[in-house]
């Protein structure tokens, strides 16, 4: 309870607190979800997400034969991680409230770095649209290619975020700094600030991850794999289940020839916008999420219009891959990487956890960020230290990998 923590302990709190809304610029720009932690718990801590569904238009007066079934999509989301931040003062060093506020200070930044590289993380592991430039950045032609790749694929023109690592983006700020325009090439020169660019919100990070050297790249072994959606699947016991329709397994010659994470296109497969259905022209960009032997799990699955109204609607491919078509792996060079996110793709799950009230003091407060956060301490009277700990207990889910991706610099 509140009033069992002494005035210095709940400043430090509200400090904790206040600083991590303002340091959590990347989650501020995701969505938001939360339940009840009842029903987390009995639901083993995963629910399943509706996703957009998509439609397609039917020309004519009479349009019989042309109603379609509706498949609705979903995703999982789970609340997987803890984030802690433990330490110890004993009654030697409170007796400086100082050290209470340096540590505030430092929590609150551990805790919200932490939450925003992981929203980072998860799309640059599998945000699926995959923007290669051969050398350095140069300013907004980069940037712009990758709203290109949006808007080709008819991703709707909502909010849109960008988030470089801090070479790249001061590559950027260097080219807006050197034109005549009034007053951002100032600020650019002044602050390294480049503000808005091609329609996305921009941040500069510390902890974007780098993505490795890729394989060798591989061929399709067989042809026309392909991936049909269904909104849940039966059992061979008659239990109805959801379906994740964000991932497909495909069957190649040398699975050892690609890793995790890498970006890759096929021979002959163009991406399809998602809306409007044409061809782009541009060879679709998957993701490797997992390897087992010569299956790789890649994203987003491939589907190419066909027999079912799903395969219609969700069309993504212009066309399934022939046997012994090339797999072209695009990460060449191992560089940290800039992400880019329709804001809609991108959802951090909050959850909440019962600490125990016995032995314990605890606090606890929701942030303007969706996630609670907790603060306990615990005195130990024969060493004259108090234990204190603040936690948080999220998760994020990239509910369509297709409205999201990568921007990888410096490639060959």
């Amino acid at each position: 309870m509140a009033d069992s923590f002494n005035k210095e302990e709940v400043i430090l709190f509200e400090k904790v607190l206040e600083k991590f809304d303002s340091d959590n610029t990347v989650v501020q720009q995701a969505g938001k979800f939360t339940q009840p932690g009842s029903e987390m718990q009995r639901r083993g801590d995963t629910v399943w997400r509706p996703t957009p569904q998509i439609s397609t238009v039917v020309t004519g007066l009479d349009i019989t034969g042309n109603i379609g079934s509706i498949t609705g999509m979903s995703v999982p989301a789970s609340l997987s991680t803890i984030a802690n931040v433990p330490f110890d003062l004993d009654a030697l060093t409170l007796r400086d409230p100082l050290q209470m506020e340096r540590k505030a200070e430092s929590a609150s930044q551990a805790l919200s770095a932490y939450l925003n590289r992981a929203i980072a993380d998860n799309v640059s592991n599998t945000g699926s649209l995959f923007v290669k430039k051969v050398g350095a950045l140069t300013g907004y032609d980069d940037v712009a290619l990758c709203e290109t790749i949006m808007i080709e694929n008819d991703i709707a023109d909502t909010g849109k975020t960008f988030v470089f690592n801090a070479r790249d983006y001061n590559a950027v700020a260097s080219n807006l700094a050197s034109r005549t325009l009034q007053p951002r090439s100032e600020k650019a020169y002044s602050d390294s600030s480049i503000g808005p660019v091609a329609g996305f919100n921009t941040y500069r990070t510390s902890y974007q991850k780098t993505l490795d050297v890729g394989g060798a790249g591989t061929t399709i072994a067989g042809a026309g794999q392909r991936h049909v959606p269904t909104s849940t699947s039966v059992a061979a016991t008659g239990e109805e289940q959801n379906v994740d329709n964000r991932f497909m397994d495909i069957n190649v010659t040398a699975g050892a020839n690609l890793n995790v994470n890498d970006a890759f296109t096929i021979a002959g497969v163009n991406s399809v916008s998602h809306i409007n259905k044409n061809d782009t022209g541009q060879l679709k960009t998957f993701r490797v999420t997992a390897i087992n032997a010569n299956v790789a799990t890649i994203t987003p699955p491939i589907i190419v219009a066909g027999a079912t109204d799903a395969e219609t609607d969700y069309a993504n491919c212009s066309a399934s891959p022939a046997n012994l078509a090339a797999i072209t792996v695009l990460n060449t060079v191992a560089r940290p990487t800039n992400v880019f996110f329709d804001n809609r793709s991108i959802e951090v799950f909050g959850g909440n956890l019962a600490f125990p009230d016995d032995g314990l003091t605890v606090m606890r407060q929701s942030t303007d960020s969706g996630i609670e956060i907790i603060f306990a301490k615990q005195a130990n009277v024969i060493t004259g230290v108090i234990t204190y700990r603040l936690t948080m207990f999220f998760g994020v889910t990239n509910l369509n990998p297709e409205m999201n991706g990568v921007l990888l610099a410096n490639q060959t």
